[in-house]
């Protein structure tokens, strides 16, 4: 079209003129209302949403003794929850307390009791391993990745559908109809 046709067309139905394609030779261009510009804009917004996003890895750290109390170990993991539901991986230092009557796997049993508050949510990206001369464990958290999270999801029903036939509320009746 003609320049001029076009600027006829913006005032005669109150149209804007928008670039489509900057790199087309020549370069394109849209007349469009400005509910189309706005419905574009949240298309286009969407599909920057849906991009997965590349990029270096946010790693949280923290670093507290085994004789954290309960309510303490509590609080940090409702906050390594709220950080993996973030996709960052935490990564996590306990050190072993010096009370000498403190059972050698104490450290260890903490790691699991954080994981499993959080079930098909996170798993170890590296298992619970001696830092520090052995005086302290370490280990990283992360997000569990989609196939790991289907895999979950798999046997919680499998878990559930084996109860409720121990249970006697198995979806097979034991009645035998003539």
């Amino acid at each position: 079209m003609h320049r001029a046709e076009v600027i006829k067309l913006m005032d005669e139905q109150n149209l804007r003129l928008v670039q489509r394609s900057a790199s087309a030779d020549p370069p394109e261009y849209q007349l469009m209302t400005g509910m189309q510009i706005h419905q574009e804009r949240l298309r286009l917004r969407e599909q920057e949403k849906a991009k997965p996003k590349t990029g270096p890895v946010v790693i949280k750290e923290l670093i507290f003794s085994s004789n954290i109390s309960q309510h303490d170990l509590d609080t940090k993991s409702k906050q390594i929850q709220h950080w993996i539901e973030k996709k960052y991986h935490v990564q996590i230092t306990i050190k072993k307390g010096k009370n000498a009557n403190e059972p050698e796997n104490k450290t260890e049993e903490i790691f699991h009791q954080i994981l499993q508050t959080m079930p098909g949510i996170a798993t170890f990206l590296s298992r619970p391993q001696a830092v520090r001369g052995g005086r302290a464990l370490m280990c990283v958290l992360c997000h569990l990745s989609k196939n790991e999270d289907k895999e979950h999801a798999d046997s919680q029903i499998k878990k559930r559908d084996t109860l409720n036939k121990e249970n006697g509320n198995g979806r097979d009746s034991d009645v035998v109809c003539p």
